[in-house]
């Protein structure tokens, strides 16, 4: 086992046990844990949506530079549909 070749691997695992055998601290464990996968999800939410503006931004005036649909849709990924809409 690696806990038996790494003290500090060793040291880690007895204080996770010492931890998790206390359902307080392993209830404020799983709280925290949900809050920061929580606020991760949203940052990357975020930042997707921004992602997806700057797309259809740069979709969007090219097609006002008149460059062929098929040209914006090569490099935008975006579909014909959505394109035509801008």
């Amino acid at each position: 086992m690696l806990a038996e070749q790494n003290p500090q691997v060793e040291k880690a695992v007895v204080r996770l046990m010492e931890l998790s055998a206390d359902e307080k601290t392993r209830l404020v464990y799983e709280s925290r844990h949900k809050m920061e996968w929580d606020n991760w999800a949203r940052e990357r939410a975020a930042m997707q949506e921004g992602v997806q503006k700057g797309i259809l931004e740069t979709a969007r005036k090219m097609k006002m530079d008149n460059i062929p649909l098929d040209i914006i849709r090569k490099y935008t990924d975006l579909p014909a549909a959505t394109i035509r809409a801008l």
